[in-house]
Parts: C-alpha cells; structure tokens; sequence
C-alpha cells in the first residue's frame, strides 16, 4: 500500500479513536446527571400539558405505569409507548382502579373529557380503528401516536448531544493536545508507527480492540442509575486506554512542552511539507 495511503488510514483512525473518548466521556457525563431522564421528562410534561393542562400532568406522574417506574426520586431515562398509552387511557376512562377500559363506554366520555386535545386525539384514534376496534387495537394505535411523539422528543436530545459532543471535542482536543499536524508528520515519519496503526485499523469494530460507545438509545427501565454510571465510566477509561495505549505525540508531556516552546514544531512541519511535497 501506498505510504501516503497509510498516513491517511493512520490519522483517520486516531480521530476514530479519538471520537470513542469523545463519546465516551459525554455518556459518564449523561450518566451521572440523567440526561436522558431529564430530557425524557422535560418533552412528556410539555407534551401531557398541551393535552390537558397541568391536572392531567399530575394525573399522568401519578398513574401507576408511569409512577413505579421512576428510580428513587429520578425520572427513568426509557418508559415504553405501551405504559405511556395504557396511562392515557385509563385517564380518559375516568382512571378506575382495578378495571380495563371499555372502549364503547370511553367514546361516550371523550365529548364530556375536561382535558380537549386528549379528547380529540383519542377520538381520532378510536374512529381510525374502526367501528368494531378491541381494546387491544385502539392500545396499539394510540402506541404508535406515542411513539411518533417519543421520535420529536429524542430528536431534540440528539441534536443537543451533537453540539454537546463538539463543544466537548474541541475541549478535550486542547486537554490531551491532539494535534493534527504532529500525528500527521510522526505517521509519515515513523514507518512502523504507521503500520502498527493500520494493521489495527483492519480490525475495526472487533469488539476485543474497540470498546464502542454505548449508543444513543433506549436503555431498560430497570437498569439503576449507578450500573448505568459505572458501565460508562469503564468504557470511557477502556477507550482512552485504547488511545494512549497507540503510543503517539499527545498530550502536554515534557517532551511535548519542550517541542512547541524551543520553536522544533516549525522546523518539523517545514521537513514534513518538504517530504510530501
């Protein structure tokens, strides 16, 4: 393979690794301050508000789907659609204790339902579902109203955890001092260097090299708040383990110190141009 090729593969897969800490880092953070609860919590109010207004709000906090989920005093970072529709209903039905929702009855006291938005949404339901619709098929419509709901609000937690995750890159950048240029000339320069880091390249995603990030998804309800830190925080320190173990030019070590403050990192660039030039 061509050297140049290698130094392109050698640096990609840094910034690959460099990515991982990234991620990493920002999922002990979330971890730890239940962002994903927080968020989880701040959409459904908003959305069991507009529906109603803040009674219903109450109403669904207290409903036994949604009330024994939570952790301690925590909001779950996860509820199903299936216990968010069930609550609805059963609010709508007059949140009778014990009993399953009839759904003949129910029409009957949409019109008559204090809180207009739900009624008007689970009266579009039910007519969707047909005039023979069961309890199950009005549950699993009113499940996948929920769940379009559920996609906005998680869009919003994704497009905040984007910003979050390059403000914190840039940051952990200048921490770790990882720098571009020098990673790119210690690649074109050290040829074993290189190779050792396209070789490692080839393996990626195998899961004994990279530990990836946990993904943006759904978590179970019952996972605990401390199992869900403390997972976070071994793969962050396995990642970064992952990167320094690659044995490159970064961080602020006295060597490194040195480097910038004596002006060596002018001469190197100018050779470095000079070979690839």
């Amino acid at each position: 393979m061509l050297p140049i090729l290698d130094t392109i593969i050698s640096v990609v897969f840094v910034f690959l690794m460099f990515s991982l800490v990234v991620s990493a880092a920002r999922e002990v953070i979330a971890s730890w301050l239940s962002l994903r609860g927080k968020e989880l919590e701040a959409g459904l109010l908003k959305l069991v508000t507009q529906l109603g207004d803040h009674t219903l709000r109450q109403d669904f906090l207290n409903h036994a789907y949604i009330k024994t989920l939570k952790v301690t005093d925590r909001f779950p970072s996860y509820i199903p659609s299936a216990n968010i529709a069930s609550a609805l209903l059963h609010i709508a039905d007059g949140n009778r204790d014990g009993q399953a929702v009839n759904i003949m009855m129910l029409k009957t006291k949409l019109a008559a339902l204090p809180y207009k938005e739900l009624s008007t949404i689970l009266a579009t339901i039910i007519e969707k579902s047909g005039a023979n619709a069961t309890l199950e098929t009005v549950e699993a419509n009113v499940e996948k109203w929920v769940d379009d709901v559920m996609e906005r609000i998680g869009s919003v937690y994704q497009r905040k955890t984007r910003l979050w995750l390059m403000l914190a890159s840039l940051a952990l950048a200048a921490v770790m001092n990882i720098d571009t240029v020098t990673i790119w000339q210690r690649a074109v320069s050290d040829k074993t260097m290189r190779d050792s880091l396209v070789a490692l390249a080839s393996k990626v995603p195998t899961p004994d090299f990279i530990k990836d990030a946990p993904a943006d998804g759904k978590p179970t309800p019952s996972t605990s708040a401390d199992k869900s830190v403390k997972a976070a925080t071994q793969n962050y320190q396995e990642n970064l383990k992952a990167l320094t173990d690659l044995g490159l030019p970064i961080g602020w070590t006295p060597e490194n110190i040195k480097f910038y403050t004596d002006g060596d990192w002018k001469q190197d660039r100018g050779h470095s141009a000079a070979a690839t030039g």
